[in-house]
């Protein structure tokens, strides 16, 4: 599973292991710094050209989270949902639907 929009992609063990700590939600809640360590890797892998705000620390112009939404097309479905998510700033839930194109 291609978890991070990176060149190249990563696994889930893979980034566990550069991160040094897991994905799971339980011990990231109980100890910030493993999450602080996790997102400072993928934010570090994530590709500039599809997601060049990221490393700019800025908001995203409207056709940049377009850009970003639609390169979230390959992988794993529930990887999909989760980016075009973040990117929309919607509930997984919503993201059901096919986007406008």
């Amino acid at each position: 599973m291609n978890v991070l929009a990176s060149r190249p992609p990563i696994s889930k063990d893979d980034l566990e292991t550069i991160a040094d700590t897991t994905i799971a939600p339980t011990p990231l809640e109980a100890q910030p710094e493993r999450a602080a360590r996790l997102m400072d890797t993928i934010l570090y892998g994530l590709d500039r050209e599809r997601f060049p705000w990221m490393r700019e620390d800025r908001q995203a112009t409207q056709a940049e989270r377009r850009i970003g939404v639609l390169s979230c097309g390959s992988g794993s479905l529930p990887a999909r949902r989760g980016c075009r998510a973040h990117l929309l700033d919607t509930a997984p839930a919503q993201t059901d639907k096919p986007l406008d194109r």
